[in-house]
């Protein structure tokens, strides 16, 4: 990350969502880079959220995947 936006990171690492294996790979092969997730696909939430907050996506393995911008609340 950049130096220059310690306050997405900050954000994203308290707001985290993991997902599996198979959503891993979709997000990774996306030649758009947008994907719609669906809640089946999260395997666990670290973190209360709002709409239009920004959260990490991590995979099963905590590697980064990426961010999002929540348009659901957290459970």
């Amino acid at each position: 990350m950049a130096s220059n936006t310690p306050s997405l990171m900050v954000i994203a690492n308290k707001k985290v969502i993991g997902v599996n294996p198979q959503i891993r790979e979709a997000m990774l092969l996306s030649k758009t880079k947008i994907i719609s997730l669906l809640p089946i696909g999260i395997t666990y939430v670290d973190g209360d959220f709002n709409k239009g907050d920004i959260i990490e996506i991590v995979g099963n393995k905590k590697q980064k995947i990426g961010f999002g911008i929540v348009i659901m609340l957290s459970p």
